[in-house]
Protein backbone atom coordinates (compact mmCIF):
# COMPACT_ATOMS: atom_id res chain seq x y z
CA UNK A 1 0.00 0.00 0.00
CA UNK A 2 1.24 3.51 -0.81
CA UNK A 3 3.14 5.06 2.13
CA UNK A 4 0.84 8.10 1.98
CA UNK A 5 -2.14 5.86 2.67
CA UNK A 6 -0.37 4.11 5.54
CA UNK A 7 0.17 7.45 7.25
CA UNK A 8 -3.47 8.54 7.13
CA UNK A 9 -4.20 7.19 10.59
CA UNK A 10 -1.23 8.93 12.13
CA UNK A 11 -2.02 12.29 10.57
CA UNK A 12 -5.81 12.29 10.59
CA UNK A 13 -7.27 10.12 13.32
CA UNK A 14 -4.70 8.24 15.39
CA UNK A 15 -7.31 6.59 17.65
CA UNK A 16 -9.46 5.20 14.87
CA UNK A 17 -9.30 1.72 13.36
CA UNK A 18 -8.49 1.46 9.63
CA UNK A 19 -10.17 -1.04 7.37
CA UNK A 20 -9.24 -0.59 3.73
CA UNK A 21 -9.21 -2.31 0.38
CA UNK A 22 -7.96 -1.33 -3.05
CA UNK A 23 -10.43 -1.13 -5.91
CA UNK A 24 -9.01 -0.85 -9.44
CA UNK A 25 -10.26 2.06 -11.51
CA UNK A 26 -10.29 2.62 -15.26
CA UNK A 27 -7.42 0.96 -17.07
CA UNK A 28 -6.69 1.22 -20.79
CA UNK A 29 -3.95 2.00 -23.28
CA UNK A 30 -4.81 5.71 -23.22
CA UNK A 31 -6.00 5.89 -19.63
CA UNK A 32 -4.30 6.65 -16.35
CA UNK A 33 -4.40 3.70 -13.98
CA UNK A 34 -6.20 4.53 -10.72
CA UNK A 35 -6.66 2.50 -7.56
CA UNK A 36 -9.24 3.66 -5.03
CA UNK A 37 -8.33 2.96 -1.42
CA UNK A 38 -11.44 2.59 0.76
CA UNK A 39 -10.79 3.46 4.39
CA UNK A 40 -13.20 3.19 7.34
CA UNK A 41 -12.03 5.49 10.14
CA UNK A 42 -15.16 5.31 12.29
CA UNK A 43 -15.35 5.14 16.06
CA UNK A 44 -18.08 5.41 18.72
CA UNK A 45 -18.51 9.16 18.07
CA UNK A 46 -17.91 9.58 14.36
CA UNK A 47 -18.60 7.80 11.10
CA UNK A 48 -15.75 8.55 8.70
CA UNK A 49 -15.43 6.75 5.38
CA UNK A 50 -13.01 8.06 2.79
CA UNK A 51 -11.96 6.94 -0.67
CA UNK A 52 -8.48 7.95 -1.76
CA UNK A 53 -7.35 7.71 -5.38
CA UNK A 54 -3.83 6.45 -6.03
CA UNK A 55 -2.49 7.13 -9.53
CA UNK A 56 -0.06 4.77 -11.21
CA UNK A 57 1.83 4.40 -14.49
CA UNK A 58 2.05 8.12 -15.19
CA UNK A 59 5.17 8.61 -17.31
CA UNK A 60 6.52 11.44 -15.19
CA UNK A 61 7.04 9.79 -11.80
CA UNK A 62 7.76 13.07 -10.03
CA UNK A 63 4.39 14.41 -11.16
CA UNK A 64 2.70 11.11 -10.24
CA UNK A 65 4.04 11.41 -6.69
CA UNK A 66 2.97 15.05 -6.44
CA UNK A 67 -0.50 14.15 -7.71
CA UNK A 68 -0.93 11.39 -5.13
CA UNK A 69 0.28 13.73 -2.41
CA UNK A 70 -2.10 16.46 -3.60
CA UNK A 71 -5.17 14.23 -3.32
CA UNK A 72 -4.07 12.83 0.02
CA UNK A 73 -3.55 16.32 1.44
CA UNK A 74 -6.91 17.47 0.09
CA UNK A 75 -8.70 14.60 1.82
CA UNK A 76 -6.60 15.08 4.97
CA UNK A 77 -7.58 18.74 5.21
CA UNK A 78 -11.28 17.92 4.79
CA UNK A 79 -11.09 15.19 7.42
CA UNK A 80 -9.27 17.46 9.88
CA UNK A 81 -11.82 20.23 9.36
CA UNK A 82 -14.71 17.80 9.78
CA UNK A 83 -13.31 16.40 13.03
CA UNK A 84 -13.02 19.94 14.41
CA UNK A 85 -16.55 20.94 13.34
CA UNK A 86 -18.09 17.69 14.57
CA UNK A 87 -16.68 18.38 18.03
CA UNK A 88 -18.05 21.93 18.08
CA UNK A 89 -21.56 20.81 17.05
CA UNK A 90 -21.75 17.54 18.98
CA UNK A 91 -24.73 18.83 20.99
CA UNK A 92 -26.72 19.22 17.74
CA UNK A 93 -26.54 15.50 16.89
CA UNK A 94 -29.85 13.73 17.69
CA UNK A 95 -29.68 10.83 20.10
CA UNK A 96 -28.86 7.61 18.31
CA UNK A 97 -27.03 9.35 15.47
CA UNK A 98 -23.39 10.19 14.83
CA UNK A 99 -21.66 12.93 12.92
CA UNK A 100 -20.53 11.53 9.60
CA UNK A 101 -18.14 12.22 6.78
CA UNK A 102 -18.05 10.36 3.47
CA UNK A 103 -15.57 11.21 0.73
CA UNK A 104 -15.71 9.48 -2.65
CA UNK A 105 -13.75 10.08 -5.84
CA UNK A 106 -14.75 9.32 -9.42
CA UNK A 107 -13.21 10.03 -12.79
CA UNK A 108 -15.47 11.64 -15.41
CA UNK A 109 -12.89 11.76 -18.21
CA UNK A 110 -9.74 9.70 -18.54
CA UNK A 111 -8.13 9.70 -21.99
CA UNK A 112 -6.00 11.81 -24.32
CA UNK A 113 -3.57 12.56 -21.49
CA UNK A 114 -6.29 14.33 -19.56
CA UNK A 115 -8.16 13.39 -16.41
CA UNK A 116 -11.22 15.00 -14.80
CA UNK A 117 -11.77 13.86 -11.21
CA UNK A 118 -14.68 14.67 -8.90
CA UNK A 119 -14.30 14.49 -5.12
CA UNK A 120 -17.71 14.29 -3.43
CA UNK A 121 -17.78 15.31 0.24
CA UNK A 122 -20.89 14.42 2.26
CA UNK A 123 -21.11 15.57 5.87
CA UNK A 124 -23.65 15.43 8.67
CA UNK A 125 -23.18 17.42 11.89
CA UNK A 126 -26.82 17.74 12.97
CA UNK A 127 -30.06 19.16 11.67
CA UNK A 128 -32.60 17.79 9.22
CA UNK A 129 -30.07 16.74 6.61
CA UNK A 130 -26.39 16.86 5.87
CA UNK A 131 -24.51 18.73 3.19
CA UNK A 132 -22.88 17.57 -0.02
CA UNK A 133 -20.38 19.35 -2.26
CA UNK A 134 -18.42 18.32 -5.34
CA UNK A 135 -14.87 19.51 -5.98
CA UNK A 136 -13.27 18.86 -9.35
CA UNK A 137 -9.62 18.39 -10.27
CA UNK A 138 -8.65 18.58 -13.93
CA UNK A 139 -5.27 17.11 -14.69
CA UNK A 140 -3.22 17.52 -17.85
CA UNK A 141 -0.64 14.72 -17.87
CA UNK A 142 0.82 15.95 -21.15
CA UNK A 143 1.89 19.14 -19.34
CA UNK A 144 2.12 17.53 -15.87
CA UNK A 145 -0.10 20.00 -14.10
CA UNK A 146 -3.50 20.50 -12.50
CA UNK A 147 -5.29 23.10 -14.57
CA UNK A 148 -7.90 25.74 -13.86
CA UNK A 149 -10.76 26.70 -16.14
CA UNK A 150 -8.82 29.67 -17.50
CA UNK A 151 -6.01 27.36 -18.65
CA UNK A 152 -8.28 25.89 -21.34
CA UNK A 153 -8.77 29.21 -23.09
CA UNK A 154 -6.66 31.54 -25.18
CA UNK A 155 -4.92 34.24 -23.18
CA UNK A 156 -6.81 37.06 -24.90
CA UNK A 157 -10.22 35.42 -24.39
CA UNK A 158 -12.68 36.78 -21.84
CA UNK A 159 -13.75 33.23 -21.06
CA UNK A 160 -15.94 34.21 -18.10
CA UNK A 161 -18.03 36.46 -20.30
CA UNK A 162 -18.22 33.87 -23.12
CA UNK A 163 -19.25 31.03 -20.81
CA UNK A 164 -21.70 33.10 -18.78
CA UNK A 165 -23.51 34.10 -21.99
CA UNK A 166 -23.68 30.44 -23.06
CA UNK A 167 -25.04 29.39 -19.67
CA UNK A 168 -27.74 32.06 -19.83
CA UNK A 169 -28.75 30.83 -23.29
CA UNK A 170 -28.91 27.21 -22.12
CA UNK A 171 -31.04 28.18 -19.11
CA UNK A 172 -33.43 30.25 -21.23
CA UNK A 173 -33.81 27.54 -23.89
CA UNK A 174 -34.31 24.65 -21.43
CA UNK A 175 -36.96 25.81 -18.98
CA UNK A 176 -37.89 22.23 -18.13
CA UNK A 177 -34.42 21.78 -16.64
CA UNK A 178 -33.66 25.27 -15.41
CA UNK A 179 -36.99 27.01 -14.92
CA UNK A 180 -36.85 26.68 -11.13
CA UNK A 181 -33.51 28.44 -10.72
CA UNK A 182 -33.67 31.48 -8.46
CA UNK A 183 -30.48 32.99 -9.87
CA UNK A 184 -28.82 33.14 -13.28
CA UNK A 185 -25.64 31.07 -13.60
CA UNK A 186 -22.47 33.15 -13.67
CA UNK A 187 -18.88 32.05 -14.25
CA UNK A 188 -16.53 33.57 -11.67
CA UNK A 189 -13.11 32.84 -10.20
CA UNK A 190 -14.82 30.28 -7.93
CA UNK A 191 -15.71 28.20 -11.00
CA UNK A 192 -12.08 27.07 -11.31
CA UNK A 193 -12.88 23.91 -9.29
CA UNK A 194 -16.46 23.51 -10.51
CA UNK A 195 -16.00 22.06 -13.97
CA UNK A 196 -15.04 18.82 -15.65
CA UNK A 197 -14.86 17.20 -19.09
CA UNK A 198 -17.34 14.50 -20.09
CA UNK A 199 -18.58 13.16 -23.44
CA UNK A 200 -16.72 15.86 -25.40
CA UNK A 201 -18.42 18.56 -23.34
CA UNK A 202 -17.29 21.12 -20.82
CA UNK A 203 -19.57 20.63 -17.81
CA UNK A 204 -19.93 23.56 -15.41
CA UNK A 205 -21.80 22.79 -12.21
CA UNK A 206 -23.15 24.66 -9.22
CA UNK A 207 -23.51 23.30 -5.68
CA UNK A 208 -26.87 22.74 -3.95
CA UNK A 209 -28.31 26.07 -2.74
CA UNK A 210 -26.19 28.14 -5.17
CA UNK A 211 -28.85 28.49 -7.87
CA UNK A 212 -31.79 26.47 -6.54
CA UNK A 213 -33.15 24.65 -3.51
CA UNK A 214 -31.34 21.82 -1.74
CA UNK A 215 -33.86 19.37 -3.16
CA UNK A 216 -32.87 20.38 -6.69
CA UNK A 217 -29.35 19.20 -5.95
CA UNK A 218 -26.48 20.06 -8.26
CA UNK A 219 -27.23 22.23 -11.27
CA UNK A 220 -24.99 21.43 -14.24
CA UNK A 221 -24.65 22.77 -17.76
CA UNK A 222 -23.00 20.88 -20.63
CA UNK A 223 -21.37 22.91 -23.38
CA UNK A 224 -20.03 21.01 -26.43
CA UNK A 225 -16.30 21.63 -26.64
CA UNK A 226 -16.61 21.95 -30.42
CA UNK A 227 -18.70 25.11 -29.92
CA UNK A 228 -15.85 26.55 -27.84
CA UNK A 229 -13.14 25.84 -30.43
CA UNK A 230 -12.62 29.52 -31.40
CA UNK A 231 -11.76 30.28 -27.77
CA UNK A 232 -9.78 27.20 -26.74
CA UNK A 233 -6.04 26.73 -26.81
CA UNK A 234 -5.07 24.37 -29.63
CA UNK A 235 -3.58 21.81 -27.27
CA UNK A 236 -7.04 21.14 -25.86
CA UNK A 237 -8.65 20.34 -29.20
CA UNK A 238 -7.62 16.78 -28.36
CA UNK A 239 -10.44 16.60 -25.84
CA UNK A 240 -13.03 16.46 -28.62
CA UNK A 241 -11.13 15.77 -31.84
CA UNK A 242 -9.64 12.38 -32.74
Amino acid sequence: MNSIIKNILIILCPVLILSSCAIPGNIGSDKIKIEYIQSDLSNDRLDINVQIPVFKNIENKEFENRLNEYFFNDIQNNANEFTKIAGEFSSDIPEGKKASLKITCTDRYNENNFLSMITTIETYTGGVHGTVIDVSSNIDTAENKIITLSDLFNDNCDYKKVLTKMLHTLAAENTALYGELWEKPTVTDDTDRSFYIKDECLVIYFQPYELASYGRGFVDFSIPLSSLKPYLKEEYYRLFED
